[in-house]
């Protein structure tokens, strides 16, 4: 069997992602998360009972009965792996995740704004989740961050995703809801229209968006935390703020929007790093090749 990991689920009692807890290591109990206050931030939702401990024996009960070669999109989670039950796995590896480089592409930024109505003169910031709302991704930082920015009205705040954001939450924002997208190459129109994409999220192994805010060359804001660091370097491909630190976002997206020439050589740089590591060529390379590999092992130990 060959799994890809997207989560910790793999490793814990419970949760998705464990953020300061390392119970998982050793074996789950009395989850921290299951309990107030961590019950706002858990995923999946919060059970009625605490069963992390017998959850996490089972799953160690399964694994050391299986032949599994793990597969992480982030060095972030390939190293989490390394320190889990899931650490004598057959083999452990990590293959980053890829898009479509024809489709995710620097557009003329003009031309993107014209197509979509949006000004010129306008400061756009692009926010991404399945859920706007989703505590995890961080929107309470955006909005806290960009209420303390002078000249705010200059900022239009871009989002696309599911749900809306509570008018009181906007203050004085200009915020336009795309909604929900299914076309990419729409996707990518709003990519490039965008000044600054910004994802203060509370824990991710290897959000897409990132890679295709890469791949439009639109530089990104991010906090420190998983694996966003291996696609996020700081004042290479956008800025890395402090995880939970909204004014230490907020710095770096004023950095970022005020100084054009530091935006224009991120950008260079983000469509470059996207095209040496973030293909789907790539990513169905590396794949077959483990294929192979899991295969040839197979035959050795079948033959022996």
């Amino acid at each position: 069997t060959i799994w890809t990991l997207h989560d910790m689920w793999a490793l814990t009692g419970h949760c998705a992602y464990s953020y300061d807890c390392t119970r998982w290591q050793t074996g789950c109990f009395s989850c921290p998360l299951l309990r107030k206050p961590g019950r706002w931030l858990v995923e999946p939702a919060p059970t009625k009972l605490d069963l992390t401990r017998s959850v996490w024996r089972t799953k160690q009960r399964l694994y050391q009965k299986s032949q599994v070669h793990i597969v992480t999109p982030s060095e972030w989670l390939c190293g989490l792996v390394r320190e889990s039950i899931l650490k004598d796995a057959a083999s452990v590896q990590c293959i980053p995740n890829g898009v479509d480089l024809d489709i995710y592409r620097p557009v003329n930024r003009d031309l993107a704004r014209q197509v979509l109505g949006i000004s010129r003169a306008d400061k756009v910031i692009l926010f991404v989740s399945s859920k706007l709302t989703a505590k995890r991704k961080g929107m309470h930082y955006l909005l806290e961050a960009l209420g303390g920015i002078r000249q705010a009205e200059q900022i239009l705040l871009l989002t696309i995703g599911g749900g809306d954001l509570p008018r009181a939450q906007l203050q004085n924002l200009r915020h336009r809801r795309i909604g929900r997208l299914a076309d990419q190459r729409l996707q990518a129109l709003v990519y490039a229209a965008a000044d600054v994409f910004v994802l203060p999220t509370l824990a991710d192994n290897q959000p897409l968006v990132l890679i295709e805010s890469l791949a439009c060359g639109t530089p990104i804001v991010s906090f420190d935390v998983g694996g966003v660091p291996e696609m996020v370097r700081h004042m290479e491909t956008g800025y890395l703020a402090r995880c939970e630190d909204p004014n230490d976002l907020r710095q770096g997206i004023c950095t970022l929007l005020e100084d054009d020439e530091l935006r224009a050589r991120l950008s260079l740089r983000c469509r470059e790093i996207a095209q040496q590591e973030y293909s789907l060529k790539l990513q169905a390379d590396r794949y077959l090749a483990l294929y192979e590999q899991a295969i040839e092992r197979h035959q050795v130990q079948f033959n022996a």
